[in-house]
């Protein structure tokens, strides 16, 4: 019988992970010189994606690896606050299956490279 429950048990812990939302890497999803700012975001896809709590720890070091290419020496959250999430998918009861969240980073700091128009 012990052997049964333990078995049940371990089926479920499976079947429980395997719902669990996946999350991609933090990746760069837009740069512009010009403005100085860096856009990072990832996407959260499974049941429970629109319930995800928003994770940007990795940002300003991955935000400043762009800025410094143009010559800034920092980069900083715009508004701390601030993430923008836009659903992709949803299912048929109107959950969110599928998001993407950004966060907007201003470059700082620094004598940044003069943008040419060519």
């Amino acid at each position: 019988m012990k052997k049964i429950l333990n078995a049940a048990i371990i089926a479920a812990a499976v079947l429980l992970a395997g719902c669990a939302p996946k999350v991609s890497p933090l990746g760069t999803m837009h740069a512009s010189r010009a403005d100085g700012t860096v856009t990072l975001g990832y996407k959260v896809m499974g049941i429970g994606a629109d319930n995800h709590q928003p994770s940007f720890v990795a940002g300003n070091p991955k935000a400043e690896q762009a800025c410094k290419v143009w010559g800034y020496t920092s980069a900083q959250e715009l508004d701390a606050n601030m993430v923008n999430i836009q659903c992709l998918k949803a299912d048929p009861y109107m959950r969110c299956v599928t998001a993407v969240f950004s966060k907007v980073y201003q470059c700082a700091g620094g004598q940044p490279e003069a943008v040419t128009k060519s």
